[in-house]
């Protein structure tokens, strides 16, 4: 396999810097020392960046990219509308103008409206306009291209074109995050030159976005080179060519740090990390993602249709043993959204009191417990098997007796979306991505009773007036502080209800050269280069 080679020796780098990123509990300086927004100039001739990731891009077309892999090549090929720009450490997200300079709804917020930048220009050296952005949302909601973000377009009605850079979007009920939708790196603007002689669920080859780079040469297998779009209508990236190097065992991204051959190490395991922490010019970077993995309890069979119940089980495990079998790469959960999605409310955690637990079985008619079913996978998240089989043991010391059933990922999803009366799990293992980073996404889709399968994510079959209430008035909400509020009562009426086992949130671990600044990482797992620059380490 082939691996980007500079052409200059690189300098030893003296002194150990270790630094450890979490986006709960840190502070904001920690996170601004770890990926440098700091104000060291860029080293003139230093305009190469090697990047090595798990796995080569299925598709580069916005619409087909779905790994973080895929997403962090793209995310520099093509905008959106809008953009969401992380907040500082443990905080949400801020929705800022991305292609559309302004937009604005009705007061229902059924109705947007996006203006359209102006003078910009696809790497194909056509326009930007409003019916480029037009037929671009028609392919992405078009079932036939079976795109990523097609389910962020559900309530998708009418692209109307009410100017030359103005459209309309009517949606079929109200829906206030419906900007943070359009931020989602598979709803990125491409010329649509390029796809209107396409066959639906053709994929482009090499997008022409209005990114800051374009595509110089896919070596396949190998690597991915990107340079600098001159076209670009923003300021020009300080690096000139970022290089995407596919390396999926993790051992080969971890030697290719440590002998110069890429400055950017993407997925790395956490025993792994603990080593690199202890070489000198190496900064590992650890970050909690918007990914809550969770047990969800079916509460239309018994005995877990009783609150007492799922309340038990809540306090029967001990999350701290099983960030322990996750070598510390989570963060306890205390409640269904990260903190880095807006709306994320604090809530007191279910501790772990087994006594407690079996004096809840007892008042809810269970003094000796009761049999159950847990799916989950295989493979699909961290240890996701050893996970399971602990919560087992757990839930036996409180006279549960759980019986684990594995399924390949595609077949759990199946089996979790028939209807109620076919459902044939007590529990399941899953892990849900806030991919809007909005609460409305991880709240409504998985919480309000008209969510169930088929059709829907809530596989609990959580039902609760309440909180189906205050989700549809979430939904209607523009205000961002009443949305909040709204999102405050939801969390806490979930927690007492108790419909989920909240396990962790997932984490992510990369590693960088010392002397590398202006880079971030997304919640969602991908890389984002912004204004990243080479500094002097001060070392000859």
């Amino acid at each position: 396999m082939a691996v980007w080679k500079r052409v200059a020796a690189r300098k030893v780098i003296g002194g150990s810097l270790l630094l450890r990123v979490f986006l709960v509990g840190v502070m904001a300086a920690m996170a601004t020392a770890a990926f440098g927004a700091g104000a060291p100039e860029a080293v003139p001739g230093r305009d190469v960046l090697a990047i090595a990731v798990r796995a080569e891009p299925e598709s580069l077309d916005p619409v087909k990219a779905s790994s973080s892999s895929a997403i962090s090549v793209v995310e520099h090929l093509v905008e959106g509308l809008v953009v969401l720009e992380e907040g500082l450490p443990g905080t949400a997200p801020s929705l800022v103008p991305g292609l559309a300079e302004r937009w604005e709804s009705n007061r229902d917020s059924t109705v947007w409206t996006f203006h359209i930048r102006r003078g910009v220009t696809f790497h194909d050296g056509t326009p930007l306009d409003a019916r480029a952005v037009q037929a671009n949302l028609e392919r992405s909601r078009d079932a036939r291209t079976g795109a990523a973000g097609a389910t962020l377009l559900e309530d998708l009605e009418s692209i109307e074109v009410v100017g030359s850079h103005t459209v309309r979007i009517r949606l079929a009920r109200p829906c206030a995050p419906f900007p943070a939708h359009l931020a989602h790196p598979s709803l990125g603007i491409v010329s649509p030159s390029q796809f209107r002689q396409l066959a639906p669920g053709e994929s482009l080859s090499l997008p022409a976005g209005t990114g800051p780079y374009v595509v110089d040469h896919w070596a396949r297998g190998e690597q991915i080179t990107l340079a600098i779009n001159p076209r670009y209508r923003g300021p020009s990236p300080l690096i000139s060519r970022l290089v995407f190097t596919f390396l999926p065992q993790a051992s080969a991204r971890i030697a290719a740090l440590e002998n110069g051959d890429i400055d950017v190490a993407l997925e790395i395991p956490p025993g792994a990390a603990e080593t690199l922490e202890t070489l000198s010019g190496i900064t590992v970077v650890r970050q909690s993602t918007v990914r809550t993995i969770y047990i969800g309890l079916n509460t239309r069979r018994g005995p877990l249709d009783r609150p007492l119940v799922r309340q038990a089980l809540n306090h029967a495990i001990h999350r701290d043993r099983i960030l322990e079998l996750l070598q510390g790469e989570a963060i306890v959960a205390d409640g269904p959204l990260a903190p880095a999605v807006f709306g994320y409310a604090p809530v007191a955690s279910y501790d772990y009191d087994p006594s407690r637990a079996r004096q809840l079985l007892a008042r809810a008619g269970f003094p000796e417990g009761f049999d159950m079913v847990l799916y989950h996978p295989r493979g699909r998240y961290p240890r996701d098997v050893a996970v399971a089989e602990a919560v087992q043991d757990m839930l036996l010391d409180v006279g549960v007796r759980l019986r684990l059933e594995s399924h390949p990922w595609p077949r759990l999803l199946d089996l979790t979306a028939l209807p109620a009366d076919q459902a044939g799990y007590d529990a399941y293992l899953m892990g849900q991505d806030v991919i809007t980073l909005d609460g409305d996404w991880g709240l409504f889709r998985q919480f309000h009773s008209e969510q169930a399968p088929p059709g829907g994510d809530n596989r609990g079959f959580y039902s609760n007036p309440v909180v189906d209430d205050l989700l549809s008035r979430g939904r209607a909400e523009v205000d961002p502080l009443a949305r909040r509020e709204i999102y405050a009562e939801v969390i806490q009426e979930i927690r007492d209800d108790a419909p989920w086992i909240v396990l962790y949130h997932q984490g992510q671990i990369k590693a960088v050269r010392s002397e590398i600044r202006g880079l971030s990482l997304h919640p969602l797992g991908y890389l984002r280069t912004g204004q990243a620059r080479f500094i002097d380490s001060g070392i000859d």
